[in-house]
């Protein structure tokens, strides 16, 4: 699946860096054969679920993205997404916004805001270690006890929260990963649980860029439980559905279960039957490079 979502995105003219959990079985392997397709491929972290490595990962791979100054967006995937639009309709699509979920804390669901609320201590040398979740758990607990609660970082009053699966522009990437801001965010959210769903939307929420942001994040995924997949593993039946949906990407889909799925849109993507909505017409189509990271 990652073998063909590497294919299929540079056949749409991205660069792909893909970083591969190192606790992975045959994790080099899988390195070394990512690279002879012609993608950067690493493994430096083992991700921990919940810790801030996923997000470190995720921001090496932009910083290794954006060495190359023609690289003018950004789109974080997992490895099981996929584009779903040609290539004219995503370079049309992105004109400059953020597309990225993004509500504030205080609107969310309870589970949610204990993320944030609470202190973890998931990491202790994040992310090289980390503490058993059950010593999380009993941290937690003690906190809930003694009603310790956060509602702020120092250099953030306001928190916000959305999925990590953004797309940015490289000017605005590069913010998340240089500037002052989002070097202290990054420290105050290592006590969070899954930090990468705090990072940008609350750095980005009170930047300069704001007034960029569109909270629809452009990907399309089915949350209703199917075959014990949450969100769902989908499949042929699902393809009207994609072809009426404003998402680029949609996840998550799986290379026996979703492959006539996969063939489809290979097939119509191509020759722009799939899109919904008015594309460019190709006197006018400008080249714009743009940037994959899977993680």
């Amino acid at each position: 699946m990652l073998e063909r979502l590497v294919l299929r995105l540079q056949s749409l003219g991205m660069r792909v860096f893909v970083h591969i959990d190192k606790r992975s079985a045959g994790a080099k392997e899988a390195v070394v054969r990512i690279r002879s397709l012609g993608a950067e491929a690493y493994s430096w972290y083992s991700i921990h679920w919940g810790s801030r490595s996923h997000l470190g990962a995720l921001l090496r791979l932009m910083r290794s993205a954006l060495l190359d100054s023609h690289v003018s967006y950004i789109h974080t995937l997992s490895g099981q997404d996929y584009p779903i639009r040609s290539r004219d309709s995503i370079e049309s699509i992105c004109d400059g916004r953020i597309f990225m979920e993004c509500e504030p804390l205080h609107a969310l669901p309870a589970k949610a805001r204990d993320r944030f609320e609470h202190y973890h201590i998931r990491d202790l040398a994040d992310p090289f270690f980390r503490l058993p979740y059950r010593a999380d758990q009993i941290a937690v607990g003690v906190q809930r006890l003694l009603r310790v609660r956060r509602q702020r970082t120092r250099s953030h009053p306001s928190i916000w929260k959305g999925l990590v699966w953004v797309s940015l522009p490289a000017e605005v990437a590069r913010y998340c990963c240089e500037s002052a801001a989002a070097k202290s965010l990054w420290s105050e959210l290592r006590c969070s649980a899954l930090p990468e769903e705090f990072f940008f939307q609350t750095l980005l929420a009170g930047s300069p860029y704001m007034d960029q942001i569109d909270s629809d994040n452009r990907r399309f995924m089915d949350w209703t439980p199917r075959q014990g997949s949450r969100p769902a593993v989908l499949d042929l039946s699902d393809i009207e559905t994609l072809r009426h949906t404003h998402a680029l990407f949609a996840r998550k889909f799986d290379s026996t279960v979703s492959e006539q799925l996969l063939n489809a849109i290979d097939r119509q993507s191509d020759v722009s039957t799939f899109e919904r909505g008015s594309l460019l017409d190709s006197t006018q189509r400008h080249s714009i490079t743009q940037q994959a990271v899977s993680s």
